[in-house]
């Protein structure tokens, strides 16, 4: 299955240029990947945007494993997610505030260090691990 998505996603990959290039008034002009800045921001913001949803998943699934194996109850269960949706949300807020002040890079780089710091301990999470493991900063 990874195989044929990873084949979709090269499939459609080159379809973007071809199409946009005969579409009068394209949603994302080719032009923009031109620009360095752009094609820098772009080549970031993919891995960090597939690593999010994906880790939201994860997680998503991980919480549902609090209701199978450890027996909590629905509401808690939903519950057990707000940490991550209150932070994401907290985090959507400062860094827009931030950007409005100061451009775009200087909340990019934290941004990037902590999403990169934090991505990976979720491969030693499992069915057993605690929750105060899930919710540290």
């Amino acid at each position: 299955m990874f195989q044929a998505g990873l084949g979709l996603f090269a499939l459609c990959g080159a379809a973007f240029p071809l199409t946009g290039r005969r579409a009068g008034n394209a949603m994302l002009p080719l032009p923009l990947f031109r620009r360095p800045a752009f094609c820098g921001a772009t080549t970031v913001g993919l891995p960090l945007t597939i690593g999010f949803y994906g880790q939201l998943s994860v997680v998503t699934f991980s919480f549902s494993s609090f209701q199978q194996y450890r027996h909590y109850a629905v509401l808690w269960a939903g519950l057990a997610l707000l940490p991550q949706t209150a932070m994401t949300g907290v985090a959507s807020a400062l860094g827009g505030r931030m950007t409005a002040r100061t451009g775009p890079r200087t909340p990019m780089a934290p941004g990037l260090l902590v999403g990169a710091a934090g991505f990976p301990a979720l491969l030693v999470a499992g069915r057993s691990t605690p929750y105060w493991y899930w919710c540290r900063p």
